[in-house]
């Protein structure tokens, strides 16, 4: 995500807007769902590495809480990509047993060797043969140092969208 974050900061920066100012220029309704959301999804990392037990039953109700949010927000530019991007994510996981299924193969394309004999994340589980449209809902784009889904880049057009279009125009009179 975060090449998705910079890419929209050069493209609004390119057509003379302040990225910065697309937080003041969008009221999200229902954020705390939100907040929580994401909140205990990074704790569910944290949780996996130091206890190395997958809570993904918590992880599938967290996506369920994110798309009911940005579903409240779809009016906002952007919001709709990353709501068909949460539900493609939250249909492999409700395909594969509530973990992510990663391609191997994409792991070490991006020098992610370690992770690629055992995925120990809180999402995610190497991708088997016969993983169900992996090609759709799977983890098996190589982007740089990270692996993502369609869903993720559903989800990163959201998110530029939603910087490019909300942001405002630069004051350039002097």
């Amino acid at each position: 995500m975060k090449y998705f974050l910079l890419l929209a900061i050069v493209i609004t920066l390119l057509q003379k807007r302040n990225p910065l100012t697309f937080i003041k220029n969008i009221e999200f309704q229902w954020p705390l769902l939100l907040i929580v959301s994401f909140g205990i999804q990074i704790s569910l990392v944290f949780i996996t590495i130091e206890t190395k037990t997958k809570l993904e039953l918590i992880l599938v109700l967290t996506i369920v809480g994110v798309i009911v949010g940005l579903w409240k927000n779809r009016k906002v530019a952007g919001v709709k990509w990353m709501v068909m991007g949460a539900i493609l994510n939250l249909a492999a996981l409700l395909m594969n047993g509530g973990s992510m299924p990663v391609s191997e193969e994409a792991l070490l394309q991006t020098g992610q060797v370690e992770l690629a004999s055992f995925v120990t994340d809180s999402r995610h589980h190497l991708m088997e043969d016969k993983s169900l449209f992996y090609w759709v809902l799977g983890d098996w784009i190589p982007a740089a140092d990270y692996v993502l889904s369609p869903g993720d880049v559903l989800v990163g057009i959201g998110i530029m969208l939603l910087i490019i279009l909300n942001s405002s125009k630069m004051n350039t009179s002097r």
